[in-house]
């Protein structure tokens, strides 16, 4: 209300609110005598208010007030000011309106659907003919009862849409309805809009269809054109690829074009160019790829250096590049660039390096220990380095022609026949074009030795195919061969050597044996070195390999062979059978490996007859269990004697003890006498020698020396 009517408090209303009060005052008597509430909404008044008359809406409400007494003493009046709602409401009013026309008149079909029922409540003619009806058939009807055969498709779309809140974008979606004049296919951009009611509800959906049947059946015509050229991209020799967009993003790299970058199709394909081949940057090709963009003029170039990652380190390649304009649609816009790679580093590289291998080529001919003849297609030799000369000894012959051949002094190393002029690889090679390798020949050379030489020989054509020269090439084998010569020899004597060990000896592998001895043979009943040129586990089955004393059959792995060919020294005992004759004999096979560079290649194994060695061992061993029962008879003997020799002994001891006894008594008593008879003597001696005499002195020295001899005795 007007500020400058502020405050009223204590004026009569009539007062206050004098325009107003014509309509006021009979709504306030009602209340006020009825007692009964009343409400007006959205009133239009005219108010003064900010120095002016105002037209706004308000919304009453008017309730009786009782005094202390409880009689009717005033009423209530509560007044909300909506003129905003108002004027919005009818600002909207208007906007739908206007929303109806621009619907009606839009080049896209739209239409608004509400309610469960998916009922029409706004659509516009473009809608009505994509599908082939009209306004009047769809307006305020169900549309999935107009179109059944498109609510399965649909519904779940409309659905999302009022169940999230969220818009809902599709594109390209291809539609199929039934028209009055027949099926209409195509395809169609849709947005599904959700509609919001003032309280936030969603009961309608606004669908947006543009029609793209043209543009989407020509990006197919399109796509199916570019499946077919991709199709022959995949299998090109040459790298292509499409780059697109600002970014010059990658939509296809075939096969060579990811082996010309170091990298597999998949780590190229969604990635900008400078990203994916961040070592571009500042070469000039992104620069070059956006101009033919913008100007639409294809860009070609040969040989065109390029910095790459390959195996992790920055490469220089070259490449002859075609940057052509792409589009999608033929006479549409330019999206990318058709890009064509071909990888010429090989011939750049060769062409730069030619000149410098020219230079080499003449030293490695002189240098490289190969003799090399160069003829041309007429066979006149043109080129003969040093080793040549070296390999024959005599100073290079000058041929004009094939028969010219003739003259020098070549053989068959096996015949000695001198080698046919059309069997010499040379004369093959320039009259057939033949590449011909490792034929061997033998030379008389300048100065009256004999060598050996192994020829080969390649011709050498021209871009068109036509024989320019033909190459030999001559190594000196007369080093090897003298050396198969003495080894011939050397074979020759060991097979002498083994022919003259009496026990068998053989030499190979697991799967046969390759070297053996008569004395093998004849040992085991092989008549051939070829029988035993067999599985060592078949031949051990054949002579029945066993144990030489429990005649169990050992597993071939635990033979020894097999253990040596496990790296092992064996020396093993084993009871075998003749294949001819049957008969049992006991082989002693001592193996041992054949080891070349720490590798074992072969055994080696001597085999010994030790039958009559095993016999006597047995029969010393049965001579040894009889001597051991005569030992344990005898053993017992003398345990029975001892027994009878100990009671004897028994005997003899308390004997002894009863000599003893006698004799300490007996000396105790003749000890006595006798030192009397020493003790009268030596008197005698002493005082009466000289009355004695001689005689009488001597008997008494006797009886003195008998009386010392008794005193010793006892």
């Amino acid at each position: 209300m007007d500020p400058e009517r502020h405050p009223v408090l204590g004026q009569p209303v009539r007062e206050v609110w004098e325009q107003e009060w014509a309509i006021v005052e009979p709504v306030v008597k009602k209340v006020l005598h009825s007692g009964e509430p009343v409400s007006f909404q959205d009133i239009p008044l005219t108010i003064y208010r900010h120095g002016q008359a105002e037209k706004v809406f308000c919304t009453f409400s008017v309730s009786q007030v009782l005094n202390d007494e409880g009689a009717p003493g005033g009423v209530l009046v509560t007044c909300l000011e909506t003129t905003h709602d108002v004027l919005t409401h009818k600002s909207l009013e208007v906007s739908e309106k206007r929303f109806q026309d621009l619907v009606k008149e839009a080049a896209v079909g739209i239409i608004v659907l509400t309610g469960e029922e998916m009922r029409v409540d706004i659509v516009n003619e473009t809608y009505a003919q994509l599908i082939g009806r009209s306004q009047e058939e769809l307006i305020g009807k169900e549309l999935f009862k107009v179109i059944p055969e498109v609510e399965a498709y649909f519904r779940p779309n409309i659905d999302l849409v009022k169940r999230t809140g969220k818009p809902l974008y599709l594109f390209e979606t291809p539609y199929s309805v039934q028209g009055h004049k027949g099926p209409i296919e195509g395809y169609l951009n849709l947005v599904y809009q959700p509609y919001r009611e003032s309280d936030g509800t969603i009961r309608d959906v606004i669908v947006f269809c543009n029609e793209v049947t043209e543009q989407v059946r020509a990006m197919q015509r399109n796509e199916e054109r570019q499946q077919q050229l991709l199709s022959l991209f995949e299998q090109s020799q040459v790298g292509i690829a499409i780059l697109e967009g600002e970014n010059l993003i990658f939509r296809m790299a075939n096969p060579f074009y990811g082996q010309l970058v170091d990298r597999a199709p998949e780590q190229l394909i969604g990635k900008p160019l400078l990203e994916a081949l961040p070592e571009l940057v500042g070469q000039g090709f992104n620069e070059q790829l956006q101009k033919v963009i913008t100007t639409g003029v294809p860009f070609v170039s040969n040989e065109v250096a390029a910095q790459v990652v390959r195996n992790n380190q920055l490469q220089t390649i070259y490449v002859n590049i075609t940057f052509q304009p792409h589009r999608r649609v033929e006479n549409g816009p330019i999206v990318g660039v058709f890009v064509v790679a071909t990888d010429v580093t090989q011939q750049v590289k060769a062409r730069q390096a030619l000149h410098a291998e020219q230079i080499q080529l003449n030293t490695i001919l002189r240098e490289v220990p190969v003799g090399i003849l160069i003829a041309n297609p007429n066979g006149e030799l043109i080129y003969g380095n040093p080793q040549v000369e070296q390999i024959f000894r005599h100073p290079f012959r000058v041929s004009k022609d094939i028969e010219a051949y003739k003259n020098w002094a070549l053989f068959d190393p096996l015949t000695g026949d001198p080698f046919p002029l059309d069997a010499m690889p040379m004369v093959r090679t320039l009259l057939h074009g033949e590449t011909v390798v490792g034929v061997e020949m033998k030379l008389k050379r300048g100065d009256g030795t004999w060598g050996y030489a192994s020829v080969n020989t390649v011709p050498v054509y021209d871009d068109q195919g036509q024989l320019l020269l033909g190459v030999a090439a001559f190594i000196d084998i007369t080093a090897r061969k003298q050396a198969e010569e003495a080894l011939r020899l050397s074979e020759s004597r060991l097979r002498a050597v083994l022919e003259s060990i009496s026990d068998g000896l053989y030499i190979g592998g697991l799967e046969g044996i390759t070297l053996v001895n008569q004395a093998a043979l004849d040992q085991l009943g092989f008549t051939t070195a070829a029988e035993l040129n067999r599985h060592i586990g078949t031949l051990a089955e054949e002579i029945q390999t066993r144990d030489w004393q429990t005649g169990e059959f050992i597993p071939v792995e635990r033979q020894a062979f097999a253990r040596a060919m496990g790296g092992e020294h064996v020396v093993q005992d084993v009871r075998v059978r003749h294949r001819l004759s049957g008969e049992e004999r006991v082989v002693r096979c001592a193996a041992s490996p054949v080891v070349v560079e720490g590798k074992v290649v072969a055994a080696v194994a001597i085999n010994s007859d030790v039958t009559s060695q095993r016999q006597a061992e047995e029969a010393l061993r049965q001579s040894e269990e009889r001597y051991r029962q005569l030992s344990k008879e005898l053993e017992n003997r003398v345990q029975a004697r001892t027994q009878e020799l100990q009671i004897a002994n028994l005997d003899l001891t308390r004997s002894n003890a009863n000599l003893k006894q006698f004799a300490y008594v007996a000396s105790h008593d003749l000890q006595e006498p006798l030192r009397k008879i020493q003790s009268f003597s030596t008197l005698l001696q002493k005082k009466y020698s000289t009355e004695l005499g001689p005689q009488g002195f001597d008997l008494l020295s006797r009886i003195v020396k008998a009386g010392e001899r008794m005193s010793t005795l006892i």
